[in-house]
């Protein structure tokens, strides 16, 4: 099995945030500069969100923001 780039930057995000760390290390303007790319791996977050508790959803939610 082998994740495309969207989904290996979703896991890298959720699985960080998951362990209590910053996924800030993931920055997608340097995996995908195209929009519709990023939008890509925002629906995969988006998909996670409700399986995240509150503090981690919030902590996803800054990340999406500062991308």
């Amino acid at each position: 099995y082998a994740a495309n780039h969207a989904r290996a930057c979703a896991n890298l995000v959720l699985a960080a945030v998951m362990r209590g760390l910053s996924p800030d290390f993931v920055r997608l303007d340097d995996w995908m500069p195209r929009e519709i790319d990023k939008q890509a791996v925002y629906d995969l977050i988006d998909r996670a969100l409700p399986r995240l508790d509150a503090t981690q959803a919030e902590v996803v939610k800054a990340w999406q923001g500062r991308q």
